[in-house]
């Protein structure tokens, strides 16, 4: 990745992730950003339901970063949603990160997974590509 920060933020979000998904089988979506002085702060919502669908939690937490950045509270932001998608033809789980910097830099980075019979968890190879900024659009 190009910039630092978006580095920052990928490892943080990874680190709660995997922790997440190694100890409960799963995790809500999370979110992190970083504010004007380099610090790195995780974001939540609650939108009142103890059992959220994701989706309504992903609106919120888009939602939040945008009113952040028009406030110009923060010069990163990143996501991790747990999904399943297809690449090299094959279905596959992966852990999602959506990331954007303020510098107009914008990737979405997954790290494939697969759950042994056993429980185990197994990480493949770490892609990216790089997508349409979403949330510093001015």
């Amino acid at each position: 990745m190009a910039h630092k920060q978006l580095d920052e933020l990928l490892n943080f979000l990874e680190s709660i992730a995997r922790n997440n998904l190694e100890k409960y089988g799963e995790f809500y979506p999370i979110a992190a950003s970083i504010d004007l002085n380099d610090k790195k702060t995780l974001n939540t919502v609650y939108d009142g339901d103890e059992h959220p669908k994701s989706a309504d939690l992903i609106l919120l937490l888009k939602a939040g970063f945008h009113q952040d950045i028009n406030e110009k509270k923060v010069k990163a932001v990143g996501m991790c949603i747990d999904v399943k998608l297809v690449h090299d033809d094959k279905k596959i789980n992966a852990l999602q990160f959506i990331l954007e910097h303020e510098s107009g830099e914008s990737l979405n980075v997954y790290i494939p997974y697969t759950r042994s019979n056993s429980g185990e968890l197994e990480y493949g190879e770490i892609f990216t590509e790089h997508k349409e900024r979403e949330f510093f659009t001015r």
